[in-house]
């Protein structure tokens, strides 16, 4: 009978291109045109999605609308408020788009949006 350790196993090849892991905590894409920036928020609020970055990403983002992806489980209550907050007072429309899970703090996030996906 054959035997054939990992290294030589088909499922072991490592040829293959790596997979990427999913991104977690907050970016910003701004178009250099002034339309729609888009700010994705994956992750922990509070822990992978911070207030400090949100407030840097709405800054940069000052006077131009704004969608904000979300997938998150939840987090820290009082960081979700203050990230509600923020959106809310933008000086630009925001529309928040759920994409799979907006639970908990993350929830509270999307309701800040003036348009809800």
């Amino acid at each position: 009978m054959e035997t054939r350790n990992r290294a030589q196993s088909p499922a072991a090849d490592t040829s293959a291109a790596p997979v990427a892991a999913p991104m977690m905590g907050v970016r910003l894409d701004a178009p250099d045109d002034g339309s729609t920036a888009t700010i994705s928020l994956m992750g922990e609020i509070g822990w992978d999605v911070t207030v400090d970055e949100v407030d840097a990403a709405l800054a940069a983002a000052k006077g131009v609308p704004v969608t904000v992806n979300i997938f998150s489980y939840g987090g820290d209550a009082l960081a979700g408020l203050a990230i509600y907050q923020m959106l809310a007072a933008h000086d630009a429309p925001v529309t928040t788009n759920v994409l799979g899970v907006a639970a908990s703090a993350g929830s509270v996030i999307a309701m800040a949006g003036n348009k809800r996906i």
